[in-house]
């Protein structure tokens, strides 16, 4: 657990205290129509939502049962995404956009969810509107940078809104996902810094500092051609990870950016 969580925890407690002491009746919300919604939900948006979140991501206040007392504790949280009160008890969802494996991929439970509002994104949403949906809560967007260079696709995926970053495909299953069109070049948010040593050395994933499983790599790469291949690609007619320059003069397509949103149901 971090450091801050263990002390939102502790602020939680503190104004779990301070609601008591305010008289907060805490008793389950009765349904209010949508044009009478209270104050305490304004940063907040009703969805009816998958609710199939990974238990290490769920934090559970059994003694709290109304909307008003689980959006307060919700609100304590920089990385509480949304909170419900389905079931009789409040449930708080905490990740960020470094956080893998966040939904159950065979779940299918739905339930009634507030979503914390995103700047900039339709309330009720963590990731902009031409973000594509894939499996497992996670959207992709593909992204064409005019120069051709890693640090501009990683800038252009880190410009957008909501919980995105530049695709980090942890695992050998995530990734044959990603890779439905086998002629298309890519980059990914893989990179070393100059100097690691070869041929494994030293390759991460950039936005959440996450070693690159060896797995990934097509047979024979990393190698670092040239020496200065130092960041992660997908080349046509290679199934699995290579290693690029900063710059490809023949780079014609673009990179991928990714957005975590676990609550979505697919269409």
């Amino acid at each position: 657990m971090s450091n801050y969580n263990k002390l939102a925890i502790g602020l939680a407690v503190l104004a779990l205290s301070l609601i008591a002491a305010a008289d907060w009746a805490d008793q389950p919300d009765s349904d209010k129509p949508a044009s009478d919604k209270p104050a305490y939900l304004k940063n907040y948006h009703p969805v009816f939502g998958r609710d199939c979140i990974e238990s290490k991501y769920v934090f559970r206040f059994v003694f709290i049962k109304s909307r008003k007392r689980c959006a307060a504790v919700c609100s304590l949280f920089k990385t509480c995404q949304a909170f419900t009160t389905m079931g009789g008890h409040c449930r708080l969802f905490l990740f960020d956009k470094c956080s893998k494996n966040v939904r159950k991929c065979s779940c299918n439970r739905v339930a009634k969810l507030y979503v914390r509002r995103q700047p900039g994104l339709r309330p009720g949403t963590l990731c902009p509107a031409d973000f594509h949906h894939d499996r497992c809560g996670v959207k992709y967007k593909f992204v064409r940078p005019s120069s051709g260079r890693w640090d501009s696709a990683l800038a252009s995926c880190n410009a957008e809104r909501g919980l995105t970053i530049m695709a980090e495909p942890i695992d050998r299953a995530k990734w044959f996902r990603r890779r439905r069109n086998r002629n298309l070049v890519f980059f990914l948010g893989g990179r070393q810094d100059p100097g690691s040593k070869e041929p494994a050395g030293g390759w991460f994933w950039h936005n959440c500092r996450i070693p690159i499983d060896p797995n990934l790599w097509q047979k024979g790469q990393p190698d670092n051609g040239g020496k200065i291949e130092n960041y992660a690609c997908r080349w046509s007619g290679f199934p699995l990870l290579n290693d690029c320059p900063m710059s490809v003069k023949t780079f014609e397509n673009g990179a991928f950016c990714e957005c975590l949103s676990p609550f979505d149901i697919e269409k």
